[in-house]
């Protein structure tokens, strides 16, 4: 007759193994505040539109004349009020990344600078918020060819 082994041999083990769980989840929770402080990319408008300024958005709105070979800008929020601009230039046929430590008051007079911009015409809105008019027309009419065929070769 086979008999069940205990789980732990002693007391001492199963204290041990109780300490060291307790351990590893006190060091997961305090590991939790700092997955959280990632940067997220945040919009150069309060509309959401203008996410990424691009050489032609630039030189409409007149920003960053200090730098040569400009490509593109996107911001990047750190955490409650740090911000970071991320500004990509090409020199001597290399692609740069210059990145600029911005803080709320700052991004919030570039945000007003594009905002006057717009108003008078001068930026269309971002690419991809023009790619994604037709996306929920396209998932619903992918839905509903689904379910149809679905139904279909079921009775089929």
């Amino acid at each position: 007759m086979l008999r069940a082994r205990p789980l732990f041999r002693s007391k001492i083990d199963a204290k041990t193994n109780g300490a060291c769980f307790f351990l590893l989840a006190v060091a997961l929770l305090l590991a939790a505040p700092a997955a959280q402080a990632q940067e997220v990319q945040v919009a150069f408008d309060e509309a959401g539109e203008v996410t990424v300024i691009d050489a032609e958005l630039r030189e409409r709105l007149g920003l960053f004349p200090e730098v040569e070979g400009f490509e593109e800008a996107r911001l990047f929020r750190q955490g409650e009020g740090a911000y970071e601009l991320v500004i990509r230039y090409a020199e001597g046929g290399r692609s740069l990344r210059e990145q600029r430590a911005l803080s709320a008051e700052e991004v919030e007079a570039l945000r007003r600078r594009v905002r006057r911009a717009r108003g008078a015409g001068g930026a269309p809105p971002d690419r991809r918020t023009r790619l994604e008019d037709g996306r929920y027309r396209f998932l619903a009419a992918t839905t509903l060819l689904g379910a149809t065929e679905g139904t279909l070769f079921a009775v089929a």
